[in-house]
């Protein structure tokens, strides 16, 4: 009974012309085909291309004084992603699990945007309450969630908020 996340992006601001973003559905934008099923890109990864693209070739280039001629590419072309099974979601539950039943002293800061389709966070929380860990070591288990999306640094008030949290966890 799961709405597809493209379908979702394109039918839920259709009626004002408007498709959301998916790393962060707080960001919308245009849509060239009004009749198409699916967006055509995603608003959220093109507000943030070209900022991120020319942060990183300044301090690769600049500061590390690294030369070469490929381009950075914020998301590399590694499409289609596949889970072995349709309407599903990737975990890495089983392999946590089993590192955290083998180091009981390992403990996790899960950090979650809530305008997140791409890794929303009740798939993140299904999958870490669903594995198989011994009881005892839920507790080693912290979450911080986020107003912004996948990408929650990009919100000055969750940047701050993020700071924080990290800090405490490492404390």
């Amino acid at each position: 009974m799961r709405i597809d996340e493209g379908v979702f992006r394109k039918q839920l601001l259709h009626d004002e012309g408007l498709i959301l973003g998916a790393y962060d559905s707080r960001i919308t934008g245009r849509d060239d085909d009004a009749a198409s099923p699916y967006p055509d890109f995603d608003p959220s990864d093109a507000a943030v291309l070209g900022p991120f693209s020319a942060a990183v070739n300044s301090y690769v280039r600049g500061e590390l004084k690294f030369e070469d001629d490929l381009p950075y590419e914020i998301i590399a072309s590694v499409q289609p992603w596949n889970y072995g099974a349709k309407n599903n979601y990737a975990s890495a539950g089983e392999k946590l699990a089993s590192t955290m039943n083998q180091n009981p002293y390992m403990k996790i800061l899960v950090l979650g945007g809530r305008c997140d389709l791409v890794c929303p966070i009740d798939t993140v929380h299904y999958a870490l309450d669903h594995m198989a860990l011994d009881a005892n070591y839920r507790t080693n288990i912290t979450y911080a969630e986020f107003d912004a999306g996948h990408m929650m640094y990009i919100n000055l008030p969750d940047l701050e908020k993020m700071h924080s949290d990290v800090e405490n966890f490492l404390k």
